[in-house]
């Protein structure tokens, strides 16, 4: 079998994505029109989305065929083809990009490219710099090919980089305290993943498996619009005080109402929404319900255990919401949800 005559290495840590467009580049096509050539097919018209693109290159005999057209390593092969964790964002995968570690990559004179696990729904927080992961559409382009937009997108980011700075300058402990619970909140979902068990200190009794399962109803149930008239999610409906303090950090989108998600889903999950600000607004809010240490923002009463918080925080939810939440919590641990949780359906009753 022929190979790639040209075809840049994946890096460590790089993303499938990233690294299938990087080699698109060498030949100046995109993603799509590269792996139609590796299939000797044409994708139709509403499969040549970056999305559709992704899910064509986990089918296995076309994994194998890139595999040999690159020359790949076992190791690299498999760090780029990883098991799949259910938490891998189904939308704009490209444009979710920290900005200082795509600065740092042209500092040093190396192609910006994508990390893995900035495709993680609960990854929002730069674990090397500390800061907010953005979207971006002219990263994308950035990295898809260079033109005029793409310089545009690393002018933005440089932008990007500079409001972060004086936001956290500006809003000082506040801010550090959120970036703090989402980085605790972020490494425990990802040393889950790795089948590490969470700190019982801070999270109670759980296995690996029970944490994410946990984690992903609360952050489903938050981002998720019960409501039957317009009105915010759990998520974005934080208080003024704390949208301030988490200034770009903490975000919102529209008021919504259940009939705008995809035919089949009455739900809204993590990996559904692209927007890392307000995937960032779920976890701040599943860490206070959640966690049994919580450094709140000034216009709320942190609590001593999550109880306290629990029912501050919920006691203004939707009773639908609630009602969801419960019957989900019965798949939870008994001993955990006894030991760490109010009685949620009771509390759905009452707010009826």
């Amino acid at each position: 079998m022929t190979t790639w005559p040209i075809t840049p290495q994946p890096r460590r840590d790089e993303s499938l994505m990233s690294w299938f467009t990087r080699v698109g580049r060498q030949y100046a096509v995109t993603p799509c029109e590269l792996l139609d050539a590796v299939e000797h097919t044409r994708a139709k018209c509403g499969e040549r989305t970056i999305e559709a693109t992704l899910r064509r290159l986990r089918y296995r005999p076309t994994t194998d065929r890139i595999a040999q057209l690159a020359r790949l390593p076992v190791l690299a092969r498999e760090r780029l083809w990883r098991r799949p964790t259910l938490w891998e964002l189904r939308k704009q995968p490209l444009r979710i990009v920290c900005p200082q570690c795509w600065l740092d990559d042209i500092d040093a004179q190396t192609e910006p490219y994508g990390r893995q696990c900035w495709q993680q729904a609960w990854c929002t927080i730069c674990e090397v710099h500390s800061l907010p992961l953005v979207r971006s559409r002219l990263a994308q382009e950035a990295l898809l090919r260079s033109t005029p937009s793409a310089d545009r997108g690393l002018v933005e980011l440089r932008v990007v980089m500079s409001r972060l700075r004086e936001s956290a300058c500006y809003f000082g402990q506040s801010a550090r305290r959120i970036v703090d619970a989402l980085l605790e909140i972020q490494c425990t979902a990802r040393n889950a993943s790795l089948g590490a068990a969470p700190e019982p200190a801070v999270w109670g009794t759980l296995q690996p498996d029970e944490f994410l399962r946990v984690l992903a109803d609360v952050t489903t149930w938050a981002l998720t619009h019960f409501e039957p008239v317009l009105a915010w999610s759990a998520a974005e409906d934080l208080t003024d005080i704390e949208h301030y303090a988490g200034n770009m950090l903490l975000g919102r989108f529209h008021r919504g109402l259940p009939g705008e998600y995809p035919a089949g889903r009455s739900t809204r999950a993590m990996n559904e929404v692209p927007d890392p600000s307000i995937r960032r607004s779920a976890l701040w809010l599943a860490h206070a319900l959640m966690a049994n240490r919580h450094v709140d923002v000034v216009d709320r009463v942190g609590g001593d255990c999550p109880q306290v918080r629990q029912r501050l925080r919920l006691c203004s939810a939707a009773p639908a919401g609630l009602h969801w939440l419960a019957a989900r919590s019965q798949g939870w641990p008994a001993v955990y949800r006894s030991a760490t949780w109010i009685n949620l359906e009771a509390l759905a009753d009452r707010r009826r």
